[in-house]
């Protein structure tokens, strides 16, 4: 609930995967311990494995945590543990798309049991990311003050403004992600 829900927006920043619940709870009853998250460049169907580190917290009975993520020799992260509380629940990676090629990018999650080698077999876990990092382009283009159009270093010293300021802003997006910018 502490996500705003976004459909054909781009993407870019510091990025979370969370996983369903439902779906983690049987892959751990499974066996599941570990996972591997790969990545697919825009236009490519070839998978790779992709590696970040970050921080969740983990409330301990009277405070969150710290508690470090960080992928093993293998690229194989530890699952979070079973039931507990974390500040972000279900957080399976956090990294950061800056500096990747704009474009749809693909996911994918693969579980493994105790020994890091044994896929436990679950349906496909692949979502794809449309990745934008391009700011869209805004311009003040005007200020005024009631109807008198002022600079931007006059609004400093308009002192109480009763009739108002207005502004007019340009912005512009190649790809027309503004929603209600």
């Amino acid at each position: 609930g502490y996500y705003v829900y976004a459909q054909n927006a781009a993407f870019g920043g510091v990025l979370n995967l969370i996983a369903n619940r439902v779906t983690l709870a049987a892959l751990q009853a499974a066996g599941a311990v570990k996972y591997r998250i790969l990545h697919a460049e825009p236009g490519s169907s070839s998978y790779t494995p992709m590696v970040s580190a970050w921080t969740n917290y983990r409330w301990d009975g009277s405070d969150y945590v710290p508690e470090a993520y960080a992928a093993d020799a293998d690229a194989r992260f530890t699952l979070p543990a079973a039931g507990a509380e974390y500040s972000i629940d279900d957080l399976l990676f956090q990294f950061s798309s800056y500096g990747m090629t704009p474009g749809k990018h693909g996911f994918q999650v693969v579980f493994y049991k105790a020994d890091g080698t044994t896929v436990v077999p679950s349906a496909a876990q692949t979502v794809e990311l449309f990745i934008d990092n391009t700011l869209p382009v805004v311009h003040i283009d005007s200020i005024k003050h009631g109807t008198t159009e002022v600079t931007a270093c006059a609004i400093e010293h308009l002192g109480a403004a009763p009739d108002g300021i207005t502004f007019r802003i340009t912005a512009n997006d190649p790809e027309g992600n503004l929603r209600s910018y």
